[in-house]
């Protein structure tokens, strides 16, 4: 009978240095949630689906991870200016030609990361239209009327 009683008094000990443990480690803000080490090593590991990806300046997209659960998610971007990102849910929006980086990290340690590199390019060699004008913006007509409308598009070789 005296082996059982040692066999629980060790485990009563293990589980009570456990429990201060993560008490400790709650209150010296090492981690916020002690219910993600419950769920074991998933949180602890986040990568992109995919390391490098070319957009068009204006396209939006999601970035994936094998992660989906943004509650412990955060991205940011490494030039908004260029790619920016909707910090909690991965969306990101082609704004101008160029490169940034996107990276996602736990919100609670941000030594957790991974990092997918945002091309955005034009496409063949055609000059983005900036204006397209008529020539003439008032028309008053009869019904079965025609009139022939002239356009320029600036800039001219778009």
């Amino acid at each position: 009978m005296k082996k059982n009683n040692t066999f629980i008094s060790s485990s009563l000990i293990l589980i009570i240095v456990g429990i201060i443990t993560i008490l400790l480690l709650v209150h010296f803000n090492v981690i916020d949630n002690p219910i993600h080490l419950l769920k074991g090593n998933e949180d602890n590991n986040i990568q992109f689906t995919t390391k490098s990806l070319e957009m068009r300046k204006g396209e939006v997209t999601h970035l994936e991870t094998n992660n989906e659960n943004s509650d412990i998610l955060l991205y940011t971007s490494s030039d908004s200016n260029i790619v920016s990102v909707n910090e909690i849910t991965g969306y990101i929006h082609a704004l101008n030609y160029g490169t940034a980086t996107i990276k996602v990290s736990l919100k609670n340690n941000k030594n957790i990361y991974d990092e997918c590199t945002i091309n955005v390019i034009k496409i063949d060699n055609r000059l983005e239209v900036n204006a397209i004008s008529l020539s003439d913006n008032n028309i008053n007509m009869q019904v079965g009327g025609s009139k022939t409308l002239h356009y320029t598009i600036t800039p001219p070789d778009a």
